[in-house]
């Protein structure tokens, strides 16, 4: 049996959402963790729609291709106008610093400015901020190890995790993709270990405790904010 990759599920959705819509869709980018290479069985498949309007109609006929495609990882569709993605208000769930760095254009042109350093940084920083503060909730309310094992991975570890990768590339010039080169190539010793721990995390290995990792973070997540490079 012939096994369909993700980026082969993606390209095969476009196809379709290009057929139904035409010249309404703009550009369609893979992200997330397929894009970088660094997905699970579990992982969905995370796509940005540009559309040249969002409409309700539009909407519906995303939707209906969504549910033609099938078994296989889910297809989590996010839609949007280049004129919102460029405007205010869409910066916290829409990063085109990430857009950049780790998405893979499938369909059209990605018709957004290139990330200046200094968006790198405030993306850096943003998302050390998301991470630091889940943290400072995780010491505060201390919850028994067992809901923190839960929550360790999607709202600490993943946003910090991408925080370092820009920092690294502010320092190094180099934007590593894979969770080894990122390892590879990160100097703090406590960033690599949080790095690893994420590893572990999204294979299901990790079984350390959970609080060490927070105040870690924590750590990082505050030099990374106070880093100006």
């Amino acid at each position: 049996m012939c096994i369909v990759t993700a980026e082969e599920r993606a390209r095969r959705f476009t196809d379709k959402l290009v057929k139904k819509l035409g010249d309404a869709v703009q550009c369609v980018v893979l992200a997330g963790s397929h894009a970088r290479g660094d997905a699970t069985p579990k992982s969905d498949i995370d796509l940005w729609v540009f559309l040249s309007q969002v409409t309700s109609e539009a909407l519906r006929v995303v939707g209906t291709v969504v549910t033609t495609m099938g078994g296989g990882h889910e297809i989590n569709p996010q839609c949007l106008t280049f004129a919102e993605a460029s405007g205010p208000g869409f910066r916290k769930g829409f990063s085109t610093v990430q857009m950049h760095l780790d998405g893979i254009v499938l369909y059209g042109q990605l018709l957004l400015p290139k990330p200046t350093r200094e968006d790198i940084r405030q993306d850096a920083a943003e998302l050390a901020v998301f991470s630091l503060m889940s943290a400072r909730h995780y010491i505060t309310v201390n919850e028994p190890e067992e809901a923190l094992a839960r929550k360790l991975d999607r709202f600490l570890l993943k946003p910090l995790v991408w925080a370092i990768r820009s920092n690294v590339l502010l320092h190094t010039g180099k934007y590593h993709k894979s969770i080894e080169a990122l390892l590879a190539a990160t100097p703090d010793p406590d960033a690599k270990s949080l790095v690893s721990i994420y590893q572990q995390c999204r294979s299901s290995q990790y079984s350390g405790p959970c609080m060490p990792v927070i105040h870690t973070a924590a750590s990082v997540c505050s030099r990374i904010i106070a880093d100006r490079a």
